[in-house]
């Protein structure tokens, strides 16, 4: 499953140093606190995104929406309010999440990736494997998108398939540790 790296994807503007919020009420004062004022959605997702990391997945959530409260068409925080419900184990709301996502960014291999994932999690193979294979058509090399086609096929009892998926992660991402 795909997650984002702070360190390999950015999602906030450049030149931007943002602090983690030490409180868990978002709305409050964060100038009477001290913090920044956060008034893109990259930030308010940044935010989000540290939490979640920290297994803090209400507060999480609480950004995530205020980032979607400022630009109602950020596919990103649709994509990230799907992992956040995928981690919970809610896996319809993430299929939810991740084709709000992709109406909006039709152009999303994560989204579709993550979105083959939960559907693979509730019983649809067949969609799952139209997810993982429109992941791989937007992105050939996308490593994670095969590992988890194989995954799903491993899990129908199609070896063979789930064989040849595993080659192509390895052929694209040999020094991947997974």
């Amino acid at each position: 499953f795909f997650r984002y790296r702070t360190n390999r994807f950015s999602l906030c503007e450049p030149n931007t140093r943002i602090q983690t919020l030490s409180s868990n009420s978002v709305a409050g004062d964060l100038r009477m606190a001290g913090q920044i004022e956060m008034t893109t959605p990259a930030q308010w997702l940044q935010q989000g995104w540290a939490h979640h990391q920290k297994k803090q997945l209400a507060l999480a959530e609480e950004l995530y929406n205020k980032a979607l409260e400022i630009d109602p068409q950020n596919a990103n925080a649709y994509c990230y309010l799907g992992i956040l419900h995928y981690d919970r184990k809610a896996y319809q709301e993430s299929i939810n999440a991740y084709q709000q996502a992709l109406r909006i960014q039709p152009i999303f291999p994560v989204a579709w990736n993550n979105l083959g994932n939960s559907l693979r999690h509730v019983g649809q193979p067949e969609a799952a494997e139209i997810a993982f294979l429109q992941a791989i058509a937007q992105k050939p090399e996308y490593v994670n998108a095969h590992k988890n086609r194989g995954t799903l096929h491993v899990w129908e009892g199609k070896i063979d398939l789930a064989k040849e998926c595993y080659r192509n992660a390895v052929k694209f991402g040999p020094a991947d540790p997974e």
